[in-house]
């Protein structure tokens, strides 16, 4: 069997990390962002242009690769699947004959 999962939204409460990732980048570059119910409404658009709209000013290639980096360690150390997903892949891994591909925003970014 083969099954395709999207990851943001989907799977992964990605309005948690991003926040911590928002938050740490805020703090480092002082920067101030809008508040956090804004910035849902934004997640989902590329991560520079997400920025752009977050801090309402140009993304430097600093400040994007800074807000990458937390928010990769924000997925490992602080990141929330949604109920019930821990299992339903165990469950999918333990019948076997399966792969998965688990695709974050372009094709280009899958995982």
């Amino acid at each position: 069997m083969k099954v395709i999962f999207d990851l943001d939204g989907t799977l992964y409460m990605t309005e948690k990390s991003i926040l911590v990732a928002v938050k740490k980048t805020s703090a480092r570059f002082g920067l101030s962002f809008r508040n956090v119910e804004d910035l849902t409404h934004m997640i989902g658009l590329p991560s520079e242009q997400f920025l752009q709209k977050v801090f309402g000013v140009q993304t430097t290639v600093e400040t994007l690769e800074y807000f990458r980096i937390c928010e990769r360690e924000a997925v490992k150390n602080d990141g929330v699947c949604y109920e019930g997903i821990k299992e339903l892949l165990s469950t999918l891994r333990a019948e076997g004959d399966w792969s998965n591909a688990v695709m974050r925003g372009r094709i280009g970014n899958a995982m």
